[in-house]
């Protein structure tokens, strides 16, 4: 589908149903996912490590293992625009990430000058 199974109204709420491995597959956007297929993600997103499918039984699973005539033949132009969305805004993501964590190197280092140097009042009793 090109879309993550896990949603919610802000950050906090996706961050918390990813936590939680609260997740769906809503038709309007998992309708060209096969059963097996989301069979095979339900089973890989499990949140507890002992009861979550191990790569061995993700490689047995029925969706990696179909033969080609079987697999559904879909227009897979929705999710193809869907990953490129999620590559932009995950590329958006990384750029903001990447200006605040230069601006707080810029604040910390200015800090951390400011109260290393001397004073010009303390430089005056070296005389």
């Amino acid at each position: 589908s090109g879309s993550v199974p896990f949603s919610g109204e802000s950050q906090l709420e996706i961050f918390r149903n990813i936590l939680y491995g609260t997740f769906d597959f809503p038709d309007r956007i998992w309708t060209n996912v096969s059963e097996d297929a989301k069979k095979l993600i339900q089973n890989l997103l499990v949140k507890n490590p002992d009861c979550r499918y191990t790569v061995h039984d993700a490689l047995s699973s029925p969706w990696i293992n179909a033969e080609g005539e079987k697999l559904q033949r879909n227009d897979l132009s929705g999710s193809i625009r869907e990953i490129r969305k999620f590559n932009a805004r995950m590329k958006l993501k990384g750029a903001i990430l990447a200006v605040k964590a230069v601006r707080a190197f810029d604040i910390d280092h200015i800090t951390s000058s400011i109260s290393r140097t001397e004073s010009p009042i303390e430089d005056l009793g070296s005389f």
